[in-house]
């Protein structure tokens, strides 16, 4: 499997408003850093220096859903938002650390 494009540009999809402020809405695995944006069904996640994106990860990453959160975040580019060091993430963690 290929590990997917790099990625320069955010995606499309739903966004939730409040306040006037946009989200968007993404399922996040700590775990591995990775991000899915279901409305395009994309998997964001961070590979040799660079984010990449694709309709699956690579095949070493193991995704829990049990260990998935829910993000609403306020970029279409999940990555510019992306803050390894949360502290309700840190007990997570078993991918690689940026």
């Amino acid at each position: 499997m290929g590990t997917g494009l790099l990625l320069m540009a955010g995606c499309a999809g739903t966004v939730y408003t409040s306040g006037g402020a946009g989200y968007y809405a993404y399922d996040y695995y700590p775990d591995w850093d990775v991000y899915y944006y279901p409305n395009d069904r994309v998997y964001y996640w961070y590979d040799g220096g660079h984010w990449r994106s694709g309709h699956r990860v690579p095949g070493h990453y193991r995704l829990d859903v049990h260990h998935r959160e829910q993000l609403q975040l306020h970029s279409r580019q999940p990555w510019m938002e992306h803050r390894p060091e949360r502290p309700e993430f840190q007990e997570h963690y078993r991918g690689d650390r940026r």
